[in-house]
Formats: structure tokens, sequence, C-alpha cells
């Protein structure tokens, strides 16, 4: 059902997360940086694959819990990792590196479609609970 609105946010978390994964290395080679790309590919199919449990949304919202709690587990590793390597700052003697900056928001954006997403499956499990209701 592409009409649904929690289909777009997840679609889009995952989205994220996967160019999370192709630009971690242009962020650092360290040994965290491929636990963090392979975190964030296994988290963004977790995401897309709940677009497919439209029919169960009761499996669908526990599945986007998980993987918002895989999500929070993946930006400890990435802010974690960046801070004991010393590259979080985004600052340059240019000014901004906004590349960085955009690159560092990606995990905090697809953490917030996945809320968006889950609010939009409570929601929809709350009116068909109500239609149910009147028949």
């Amino acid at each position: 059902m592409i009409q649904r609105i929690q289909s777009v946010y997840l679609t889009a978390s995952g989205a994220a997360l996967i160019a999370l994964s192709l630009r971690v290395f242009t962020l650092s080679s360290s040994s965290y940086a491929g636990v963090a790309a392979a975190m964030a590919v296994i988290v963004s199919l977790g995401a897309v694959g709940a677009v497919f449990l439209f029919k169960h949304r009761s499996q669908q919202r526990r599945l986007i819990v998980l993987v918002q709690v895989a999500t929070i587990a993946l930006i400890v590793v990435f802010f974690g990792g960046l801070y004991l390597e010393g590259a979080l700052q985004v600052r340059t003697a240019q000014g901004v590196d906004t590349a960085k900056a955009i690159t560092l928001l990606l995990p905090i954006v697809a953490y917030l479609l996945l809320v968006l997403a889950r609010r939009a499956v409570t929601k929809d499990i709350g009116l068909v609970r109500s239609v149910g209701s009147l028949r």
C-alpha cells in the first residue's frame, strides 16, 4: 500500500541509512567505520522490510520499534567512534564542512522518520479498531 504515509517514512529512513553507509568511509577509515556501515545496511533493510508488513500492523509496529533501538545503537557506535577518533568537528579553516555535517545528521534524521512511521502505524491501528467497533 504505497498511499500510506508510514511507507514513505520507512522508505526515506532506509534511504538515509543507506546514504550513511556509503558516506561513513569518507569520515573515517578505522574499524568502527566498517561496523557502522554494516549496521546501517542491516537497519535500513529492517526499515524497508517493515513496509511489506502492511497487512499485519502490530507486527509492523514491533519491527519499527526494533529498528528504532538498532538505530540508537548505530548512533552510539557512529558518534562514539568519531568522538574517539577526534573527527566530530565540522568547522574547518574555510568554514563549515557541509558534506560532513549532512553525513552526521543522517542517522538522526532516520531515527526521526522512524518515530513518525511508528506514530502513523499506531494511528492506523486505532483507526482500524474504531471502524471495527462501529460494525
